[in-house]
This record gives C-alpha cells, structure tokens and sequence, in this order.
C-alpha cells in the first residue's frame, strides 16, 4: 500500500491521539523545563515509548566515553528525568517497548535509540530516530579528530539534505505529537520517516536477521547485552549506514528507497 504525505499523516496522527487519551500520552516537552535544574529530562519517541531504561554518559571532545554512567527508567507515556552532575557533552541511550504506528500495537520487542548533546546548553532532550542518526554520526566525526562543532555543523547540513530537517532546529526538540507549532514540518517528517520505518521491517523478510546480528552490535553505551531483535536490528543498520557517509546507501540502501517511495509517489493505491 503505498500512500502520499498528507494521508499516511492522517493516518498516524488518528492511530496517536487514540492512544495518548489511553496512556495519557506523550505530549510537548516543555512541562519539563520548569524542574529543569541540574535535570536531564524529555520523551522518548519512536513511536511513544511505553517503558524502557535509559543511561547516559559523559563525553569527551575526542569521542571517548569517562565517568560513570548514569540511569533511571522511563516511564508509561515515554517520560524520563536524569539527575545528572556533570556540564557538557553526553551520550544518551535508551532502550524500551514502544507504541508502533504501523500495526497499531505496542511491541513485543524493544528498540534503542541514542542522543548526543551539549548538556551545558541543552536540559529538555526528546530522543527519536533524528536524536539517534545525528548521535551515531556525531560521535563517530568526533573519533576520527572532527571537533565536536565541525562534527554537529556537517551533520546538520546532511540532516537537511537528506530529511529535510532545518539547520536551525535540533532534533531533540521534536516531539511527534505535535503538529500545529512552528516545528509543524519537521514534526510531520519526523513522524513519516517513523511510521515508514516500522513499516518496511514489518514488510522485510526475517530469513535474514540472524546473520545481521553477528556483525552488528549495540552503540557504545549499552543498556543490556542480549541478542539483537528485528527491531534493533533495522535500526543498526540504519544508523550504521547513515554513520559512514551521511547518506543512505550501502547496507539499508533497498530499505531506505522503499521509505522514500512513498513519501515522493502522489498516488493512494489500496
């Protein structure tokens, strides 16, 4: 079923509503800001999370992790709050259940999606597919002996190129619920970009998985160290193809035209 822009958003902002009046819903980030403080807080997205663990860490301006990590849980509607004490770069990694857009269900599996950000300049941090793209090439630049603002301003000007994603908006302001701010389009891409992710792993074949999940591994910061689902194992290869040039080719290459089919075809075929 391929379906235009418009509709496949529709779709998903019905799907959405129907179950934040269940759970109570994620709804704009800004209710955190005002217990901010020393706090990292926010929601994490990929589809609404429904539970999950996130852990965050300190970074260094080579990429390197120090310290020790910090966790705590995130709650029914996606929710998180951090005490965190250090200022500066930090890695964030989040791994949960989570509402999928595509089927209408809440999954059986998790998926982990990460964050890299400025701490000292950035309290309020939602976490979603952009937060873990942008996260996963940052932190590789910056191991190679990119500065961390080289790393960010070359990744912003492909997150533009590639999503569309403005130059002037960080992805971890984005919250998916909302669609009548000044955020309104990169909110909408970022959800279409979710909703037809999911919807090509529920479309792929799983003959393959198995053999992925030998060559590839959880980011740096891991929550748990188990065997890879589907899910984690899509999104690897996503943020893994997208980490090497900033692009989508290579490894997720087929997935990715099959997402951008249906955001370029103008027809609605049932």
């Amino acid at each position: 079923m391929l379906m235009n822009k418009n509709i496949f958003l529709i779709l998903a902002v019905v799907i959405f509503t129907a179950f934040s009046g269940c759970s109570g819903g994620g709804g704009s980030s800004s209710s955190s800001k005002s217990d901010s403080r020393s706090n990292m807080s926010g929601f994490v997205q990929k589809g609404a999370f429904v539970d999950g663990d996130i852990q965050v860490q300190q970074v260094k301006s080579n990429g390197a992790f120090v310290g020790k990590a910090v966790s705590a849980v995130i709650d029914k509607n996606g929710e998180y709050k951090l005490n965190i004490t250090w200022k500066g770069l930090t890695y964030v990694t989040a791994e949960g259940h989570f509402f999928n857009e595509y089927t209408g269900k809440v999954t059986s599996d998790t998926i982990v999606l990460n964050a890299l950000v400025d701490f000292s300049k950035e309290s309020v941090v939602n976490i979603n597919l952009f937060t873990a793209l942008e996260a996963n090439r940052i932190l590789d630049l910056m191991q190679k002996g990119i500065s961390y603002t080289d790393a960010v301003k070359q990744t912003k000007d492909v997150m533009q190129q590639v999503f569309n994603l403005s130059k002037n908006v960080n992805a971890s302001q984005l919250d998916i619920y909302d669609v009548n701010s000044s955020l309104k389009e990169e909110n909408i891409n970022l959800l279409l970009l979710s909703a037809t992710f999911l919807k090509v792993i529920e479309e792929e074949s799983t003959s393959g998985v198995a053999s992925l999940s030998k060559s590839l591994s959880l980011s740096s910061v891991k929550v748990v160290a188990k065997p890879l689902n589907r899910f984690q194992i899509y999104a690897q290869r996503f943020y893994q193809d997208f980490k090497e040039d900033g692009r989508i080719d290579g490894l997720f290459k087929d997935d990715w035209e099959k997402i951008i089919e249906d955001d370029e075809n103008k027809t609605l075929e049932i």
